[in-house]
């Protein structure tokens, strides 16, 4: 007669022998399931979709004007400053001396009719073999000190870039303002052009430069200049002068 302990470890091998059957005719039926899957996805022309990673996707990021691509957003705005002039509105742009010394882009990437030139330092090669900008340059010996009365200037300067926006014999000018960086002088001069000539106040001037230029950063003395224009601006005397 068999014990009731040996009755217990003969159901035990049973029931595990069938267990085990169970799950390898389960694994088999998911393999066999999962090849005709397979197959079916195939006849319909279904494709799996790319792993694609964040880093990937970024690398579709292109500049518009070289057709460079780059990995970041960030990465993009800073080849866009470091390779080409920024675009502060439809006619103006700011830029640096490499820049402004690059017939490619001057001509082809950004197609410059006018040059303002307000460092002292760089010169402009490039005018010399860039026929378009004949008698549409003008350099203005700036420099980048706290103490340098760049205040003088900004008559003279707005002027020149007014006087190209309304003479350009191209439908839409295009005129660059740079000095060495693009970061000090000459973002001072289109900050004084958009206040003289299109009633900007200080502060909204250097927010849409800065927007479009986030380097720019004019030195402490350039912007007690700039706001003390902008008190001359807003003078009666001044009204007075431009009205006569």
């Amino acid at each position: 007669m068999i014990s009731p302990r040996k009755k217990r470890e003969k159901l035990d091998a049973r029931t595990f022998l069938a267990a085990k059957q169970m799950t390898l005719a389960a694994d088999a039926a998911m393999s066999s399931w999962t090849s005709e899957f397979d197959e079916y996805r195939k006849e319909l022309g279904h494709k799996e979709k790319p792993n694609t990673s964040k880093q990937d996707v970024c690398l579709h990021l292109e500049c518009l004007r070289c057709k460079q691509r780059v990995a970041e957003p960030d990465d993009l705005k800073q080849h866009e400053q470091r390779l080409h002039v920024s675009q502060i509105t439809e006619f103006l742009f700011m830029g640096n001396a490499d820049q402004s010394n690059s017939i490619q882009e001057l001509k082809f990437d950004s197609c410059i009719t006018a040059i303002l030139n307000v460092s002292y330092e760089v010169p402009n090669k490039v005018v010399l073999v860039y026929n378009s900008l004949e008698g549409n340059y003008k350099h203005l010996p700036i420099d980048d000190t706290e103490e340098f009365k760049i205040i003088n200037f900004f008559e003279e300067a707005s002027k020149f870039i007014e006087e190209q926006r309304l003479n350009s014999t191209t439908t839409t000018p295009r005129i660059l303002v740079h000095c060495r960086a693009g970061v000090s002088r000459s973002a001072t001069i289109v900050i004084a052009y958009l206040m003289r000539y299109h009633k900007y106040s200080l502060l909204s001037a250097l927010t849409l430069v800065r927007s479009r230029r986030s380097i720019v950063c004019p030195n402490n003395g350039f912007m007690r200049q700039l706001k003390e224009y902008e008190h001359q601006l807003a003078s009666p005397a001044h009204h007075h002068h431009s009205v006569s």
